[in-house]
């Protein structure tokens, strides 16, 4: 079936819906569906005429026809093409008359998506199909029970028959029945057989029966039962013989064991979660791929309600409501829950529900197949916490340049005239709380930019030992006297490429929460180690590259956190502290520094139990790392040189300009590129250094070095940007410039 082109109908006259489910159908079948569009009714019907769809796919409201009318007018020129309800109407009574107006199934256009529509068309195939193999079978078994009359004949006390009816006749043509030993006749023995039915009902004067495998009929089963017919006295004088072809009867049953031990066998082997119910929820079938998951044996939840035993608690009115609507008449239903195993843990379950009913539509069973989705789900979370903090990493990234530009102006201008300004006066004093305030903001701004991973850091070949051993010593004085605090460092230096004040900051804000979790004192733990992660540790759960790791360890045993707190702890602007207590950017300040620096950090934590938290660093060769180092530029202050400055902030260009002014350097400002290029080329004499930002509006920085490149070649250049990585990357970028 999965292989089998399938021709299906589309009646659906909006045409954005009609494209939606072509795109379904192409990207879900991979070209394993022929798909026919109508947008009326006449023109559907039309292709039902013309040729044989193996399914419809049809909209109730269509411009000539409206509600079941539709289904019913569709049905009736159908030619056994199952149909399936696509409609905007999530009403269940609606959805109850579909399906008994001749609906394989009812979809809701917002619920579906391309594997449900899919599955849905290939289930109503396979259903339409199994029920016409039913009719057919039950059509030919009916042929042959009318064809097919019992033998019946009378025997007398010397086993003699004194009558038969047609079919004796007819199995016996040409020879004579009538007078004929009916032993001699049926089985071919020259003496009665002790075992025969009529011989039994003789001697008991009782009605027997039996099952009795016949060679002289060439190897039949018959069923036979014998009548006795007495006389006044109760003596037996005759005997009523019928017999029943059961051959058919007998291999059926055969096959059927078959079946059945195949079908076991196939249910128990099965990769999927199979599980039967009867229509009051309780479990009669549990495979061995459920006994697995949940670590319950078949024994153990055989006859109790599925709701009672594995659902978790919440969700238990869901499964009941869904269970009602089968029981109901909903011939199938989807629904995702989670089950709770034998030690306690949570599964996610996404499963498809369907009923299976007796002749007269009284549901007997309901058949769940389940996949576990809870490792999937997990990984979507993921995604989708990545996403989010990318996006809000370029926000606070954004707002923290800008707010930088401002603070740099505010600082060089307080610089500039703080010595001018007598000590122990009113207005040095408020110099120095402006100053002080300025730079309390630029840690702030820092922590943003650490956070949208727009800082510019310093990175260095450094022992991550010696590193955490200093910031140890400073903390000692910053953790309460009632916490205590252990350090645990490798017996191996752990070479890592990492901006040390990052790495300090990293610590010191772990070492702070973990202090705050422990109001009334406990013991603080910081440990450092290595760890190799290898291939198949990396492919399940690790969110890291296989090699070596150097491993900051922070533990505390404070109060801990749930899981729901665990899983946002790295949101930002997220904080369990009371109003006015923290910002909600520590955690998230170290999330941006340890995933600027390539590595990974995990938290483990639980309520009562205190928190964990692992950095884990890459390793880095030292000759790698040593030939990463920066050198001094060598620049001198103050000359007279002349420098074209290029700044797009005004306070930014006005304060740099002061600064270079005063350092004896002639400086013509500009506020962008085209103005730049029109200083230049009004000055004869040309200028010694261009410093330009880069992320300029009209024209950046490097197509502006290139353009003065090309009308003097021997300038210098100095680049200056409050980005890094993909705003200095571009045109431009390798031309020679003095790092900032």
């Amino acid at each position: 079936m999965s292989c089998e082109r399938i021709n299906a109908l589309l009646i659906e006259d909006n045409a954005a819906d009609a494209r939606l489910m072509r795109e379904m159908l192409r990207d879900a079948g991979e070209g394993r569906f022929e798909l026919t569009c109508a947008d009326r009714l006449s023109a559907g019907l039309g292709c039902l005429s013309g040729s044989r769809m193996d399914v419809v796919l049809l909209d109730l409201n269509l411009p000539d026809s409206r509600g079941l009318q539709t289904l019913g007018r569709v049905h009736a020129r159908a030619r056994g093409a199952p149909i399936i309800v696509l409609t905007a109407m999530d009403d269940t009574d609606l959805a109850l008359d579909a399906v008994r107006g001749g609906a394989q199934d009812y979809l809701v256009k917002e619920q579906v998506n391309g594997d449900l529509l899919t599955r849905s068309m290939r289930y109503a195939i396979e259903r339409k199909r199994a029920e016409d193999a039913l009719s057919e079978a039950a059509r030919h078994w009916e042929e042959t029970f009318d064809a097919i009359e019992d033998m019946v004949t009378i025997i007398n006390r010397d086993h003699r028959i004194v009558r038969a009816n047609q079919s004796v006749e007819n199995a016996f043509p040409g020879g004579k029945v009538i007078g004929a030993l009916c032993y001699e006749l049926m089985h071919g023995a020259d003496a009665p057989l002790p075992a025969c039915p009529a011989e039994a009902a003789f001697r008991s004067g009782k009605a027997t029966h039996a099952d009795v495998y016949e060679a002289e009929f060439g190897e039949r089963w018959f069923g036979v039962r014998a009548y006795p017919i007495t006389d006044e006295a109760g003596a037996v004088q005759q005997v009523v013989h019928v017999a029943r072809d059961i051959t058919e009867q007998k291999l059926a049953e055969q096959q059927l064991v078959r079946e059945r031990q195949f079908s076991n066998a196939v249910i128990e082997t099965a990769g999927a979660l199979i599980v039967v119910l009867d229509p009051e929820g309780r479990i009669v079938r549990f495979n061995r791929a459920c006994e697995e998951l949940t670590g319950f044996s078949f024994e153990e939840v055989k006859g109790r309600p599925l709701w009672g035993v594995l659902v978790v608690p919440e969700e238990r009115e869901a499964l009941s409501h869904m269970s009602a609507a089968l029981t109901s008449g909903v011939a199938s239903a989807t629904l995702e829950s989670h089950w709770q195993t034998k030690d306690g843990q949570r599964c996610l379950i996404a499963w498809a529900y369907t009923r299976l009913s007796d002749d007269e539509g009284n549901v007997q069973w309901l058949v769940g197949t389940g996949i576990d989705v809870t490792e999937h789900r997990q990984l979507e979370e993921q995604l989708r916490r990545a996403a989010k903090l990318e996006a809000v990493g370029q926000l606070a990234g954004g707002v923290a340049h800008d707010f930088n530009n401002l603070l740099t102006a505010i600082l060089g201008y307080v610089d500039l005239n703080l010595p001018d300004i007598p000590e122990g006066t009113q207005l040095h004093g408020d110099l120095l709380h402006v100053k002080d305030a300025a730079k309390r903001a630029s840690n702030l701004t820092r922590q943003l930019l650490t956070f949208s991973r727009q800082q510019v850091a310093a990175p260095m070949a450094l022992d991550l030992n010696e590193t955490v051993g200093d910031v140890c010593k400073m903390l000692r004085h910053l953790i309460e006297e009632k916490v205590e605090m252990q350090v645990a460092l490798s017996e191996q230096p752990l070479t890592v490429m990492a901006d040390p004040a990052q790495v300090g900051q990293v610590l010191m804000n772990l070492a702070v929460n973990a202090r705050d979790a422990m109001p009334d004192g406990g013991l603080l733990t910081v440990e450092t180690s290595v760890v190799e992660i290898l291939q198949d540790e990396a492919a399940t759960g690790w969110e890291a590259d296989t090699g070596r790791y150097a491993v900051l360890t922070v533990t505390d045993t404070g109060v801990g956190m749930p899981p729901e707190v665990t899983a946002r702890i790295f949101d930002p602007f997220f904080t369990t502290k009371d109003v006015g207590e923290g910002t909600g950017l520590g955690l998230s300040t170290v999330y941006g520094i340890v995933q600027q620096h390539k590595g990974f950090i995990e938290c483990q934590s639980e309520p009562g139990k205190g928190t964990a938290f692992r950095v884990c660093l890459p390793f880095t060769e030292v000759a790698e790392a040593a030939a990463q180092q920066k050198t001094d530029s060598g620049l001198s202050t103050g000359g007279d040189e002349t420098i074209l400055l290029v700044e797009d902030e005004e306070e930014v260009r006005t304060l740099a300009s002061r600064i270079l002014s005063d350092l004896g350097y002639t400086v013509l400002p500009a506020a962008d590129g085209l103005e730049a290029l029109g200083l230049l080329r009004h000055r004869r004499d040309g200028i010694d250094l261009l410093v330009t930002d880069l992320v300029m509006p009209k024209m950046g920085g490097c197509e502006l070095a290139q353009s003065v490149r090309l009308m003097q070649p021997d300038a210098k250049l100095l680049f200056m940007s409050g980005y890094t990585g993909e705003a200095t990357a571009g045109p431009g970028g390798d031309l020679p410039a003095v790092p900032v």
